[in-house]
């Protein structure tokens, strides 16, 4: 019994360690290199579909904003969850990604339009959306390890 409570232990220890490291590495190899350009090009999206329907000027878009964080925090998930031999689909990891960004984009056209009627209300939906997110990154992460991780 007490092995068995050490290798549990063990695992979830070396998973802390992995996710960590993992979300570090990331973080500083992509936040900027890819977050930057890619808030630029959802903003210019979102600029093209509304125009001038929303007030841009009301925020400030950073490469935080830009759905980086997600995708890797639930790539490092993955990871850290690969390292314990759990059987990762690589169609299942781009369509989670997929899903993320989409979901970023219209999280930031939600707090845009909420923001036309409410400042108060947009920051509540800013910081909802990211429990929201959440969520999401958990049910992915639970479909992409088919149920045996939780």
């Amino acid at each position: 019994m007490k092995s068995k409570l050490k290798t549990i232990k063990i695992k979830k220890f070396s998973f802390i360690m992995v996710f960590c490291i993992t979300y570090l590495l990331l973080l500083l190899m992509f936040l900027d290199f890819i977050g930057t350009p890619l808030i630029n090009l959802q903003l210019s999206l979102i600029k093209t579909i509304f125009k001038s329907y929303f007030n841009y000027q009301a925020f400030e878009f950073i490469a935080y904003c830009s759905g980086i964080i997600s995708v890797i925090t639930y790539l490092s998930i993955i990871i850290a969850l690969a390292t314990h031999k759990i059987n990762i689909k690589f169609k299942d990891l781009i369509l989670s990604i997929i899903i993320l960004l989409i979901y970023n984009i219209l999280r930031l056209i939600l707090i845009l339009f909420i923001n036309n009627y409410s400042i108060f209300f947009s920051e509540i939906a800013h910081f909802v959306s990211w429990f929201v997110l959440f969520i999401i990154i958990l049910l992915l992460i639970r479909k992409q390890c088919n149920n045996i991780c939780f």
